[in-house]
C-alpha cells in the first residue's frame, strides 16, 4: 500500500472510533475552569501526596488568599516546623525561614497580587540575605518577603506555624486591612 493510502485507512479508523465525540464533551467533571487546585492550609493532601523528611527543612508551596473586608493570608507549606524571625526591611515584611531551602524552583516564582483588594503588592521567596539587620550572603536558609502597596505601612504582625491535616506543617501570615486599603476602596 503506498504512503497516502496508509494515512487514508488510519483517518478512516480514527473517525470511526468516535474520536470527534470525545472532543465536544468538555471538561472531565469536577474540574471546571477557574476553579483553584493547588495546595490550602485547611485541607487535607491529596492521594499520595506525604511530606519528605530529609536533613534540610523544605518549603514546598507558596499561597496567597485573599481575606473579606481587605486583609490577606498568606502561607508557605513547610515538611517541618522551622525558626521565623521576621523584620521590616526597605518597606518589606521579611520572614526568615531559618535553614530551610525550597524544594522546586516553581516555589521560587513570586505571587502577584496587586489587583487584589489588599494591602499586599507582592510575595516572594528569595535566598536570604540578612542577618541580624545586616544584609550579607548566606546559605542559611530563605525568606519569605512580603512588599506592601504602600511601603510605609509595613509592619511585623502574626505569623504562626500550624501543623495542616495533610501532615505538612504551614506558617500563616495573616496580614490585616490597612489604611490605605481602607481609603482606595471609597
Amino acid at each position: 500500500m503506498r504512503r497516502g493510502g496508509k494515512a487514508l485507512v488510519l483517518a478512516l479508523v480514527l473517525t470511526a472510533g468516535g474520536g470527534a465525540e470525545a472532543q465536544e464533551e468538555g471538561p472531565p467533571p469536577g474540574n471546571g475552569a477557574g476553579k483553584y487546585q493547588g495546595v490550602a492550609p485547611e485541607e487535607g493532601a491529596p492521594d499520595g501526596r506525604k511530606p519528605r523528611r530529609g536533613r534540610t527543612p523544605t518549603v514546598t508551596w507558596l499561597g496567597f488568599q485573599p481575606q473579606p473586608g481587605g486583609a490577606a493570608r498568606i502561607f508557605v507549606q513547610l515538611d517541618r516546623e522551622v525558626p521565623h524571625p521576621q523584620e521590616i526591611v526597605d518597606g518589606s515584611l521579611v520572614i526568615a525561614l531559618e535553614g530551610a531551602r525550597v524544594a522546586h524552583l516553581n516555589s521560587r516564582r513570586f505571587l502577584d497580587t496587586r489587583f487584589f483588594d489588599t494591602a499586599i503588592d507582592r510575595v516572594a521567596i528569595e535566598t536570604r540575605r540578612r542577618v541580624s539587620g545586616k544584609r550579607r550572603a548566606s546559605r542559611r536558609g530563605i525568606e519569605l518577603v512580603i512588599h506592601f502597596k504602600n511601603p510605609s505601612e509595613a509592619r511585623e504582625v502574626t505569623a504562626d506555624m500550624k501543623a495542616g491535616k495533610d501532615g505538612f506543617t504551614y506558617l500563616i501570615v495573616d496580614v490585616p486591612r490597612t489604611a490605605s486599603a481602607a481609603a482606595q476602596k471609597r
